[in-house]
């Protein structure tokens, strides 16, 4: 996909988002910051999820994830380490199979939630340790009132250092479709 394709690709992706943005009800206002910053990415992350499909010519990202459950336990997840909150499969043309999963983790400046991609779900690349290869995209630190994106610098190319954390994440959520054009 060329870069004017995928600009255009991308407008329809906001367009809808804004339509989904404009139906749902307003923020869980009242609850401590963190809880409330979980459910704002999730939510967003399930609207991204929701207009990427729509925007593509057949059903091609599978969203098993089940938010009400994973907030409605949020009180516990809280005491782990890290925990991953949801993760998309996209059914690409050619057959790929890329995933992105969010972690709620520990990170180096407090809570963070990582968006991490696999290249192929089917298939899982191992390191020399056995652990799964992977890349973090992003990570939206939750240390302050306000959500801060952090770009890792492998993926920096992808994200404007004037987006919002919700442009980063929609961008994030639209890199396996970039990556499948680029190969």
């Amino acid at each position: 996909m060329d870069d004017g394709t995928y600009r255009s690709w991308r407008r329809q992706v906001d367009e809808r988002l804004e339509q989904l943005r404009s139906a749902s009800g307003a923020a869980s206002r009242g609850q401590p910051r963190l809880p409330r910053q979980i459910r704002a990415v999730m939510g967003q992350a399930r609207q991204i999820a929701e207009a990427v499909d729509t925007c593509l010519p057949s059903d091609a990202v599978l969203d098993k994830n089940k938010y009400d459950f994973v907030l409605s336990m949020l009180p516990q997840i809280l005491s782990f380490d890290d925990f991953v909150l949801c993760e998309y499969t996209y059914a690409l043309a050619g057959g790929a199979r890329p995933g992105i999963r969010l972690l709620l983790e520990l990170g180096p400046a407090g809570r963070q939630i990582s968006v991490v991609l696999f290249e192929d779900v089917r298939r899982w690349q191992v390191d020399r340790s056995g652990q799964k290869v992977s890349y973090q995209l992003l990570a939206l630190l939750l240390d302050r009132e306000e959500i801060t994106p952090h770009v890792a610098s492998e993926s920096a190319e992808y994200f404007e250092p004037a987006w919002d954390w919700r442009q980063h994440l929609c961008e994030a959520l639209c890199v396996p479709l970039r990556l499948l054009e680029e190969d």
